[in-house]
């Protein structure tokens, strides 16, 4: 688990936010309750998010946010990320 959240810092420490997420959602996998792997997780899940509703994939940015979900259900920031992620959904389809 360290090496994947220690991996996972180091690339998004090199804007490799893509390989760190992956390394950083298998990390908390393995321990949910890893407060500085979440926090790391979180950090990148908005980089990637933001990166991808400056292109308009509105719905790709909710499919990564929906993986963090998957491991960490009930976590009020992700949950928030994802209720804003709908509302503008819903505001740039009228």
């Amino acid at each position: 688990m360290e090496s994947l959240f220690g991996r996972g810092s180091l690339y998004a420490n090199d804007s490799k936010y893509s390989k760190s997420f992956e390394d950083l959602k298998a990390a908390l996998r393995l321990d949910p309750d890893h407060k500085n792997c979440l926090d790391y997780t979180l950090k990148v899940l908005k980089i990637i998010a933001a990166g991808l509703l400056k292109t308009d994939k509105i719905d790709e940015a909710l499919k990564v946010c929906e993986s963090v979900l998957e491991i960490v259900p009930e976590n009020q920031k992700v949950l928030a990320m994802k209720k804003e992620l709908l509302s503008y959904l819903d505001s740039s389809s009228r």
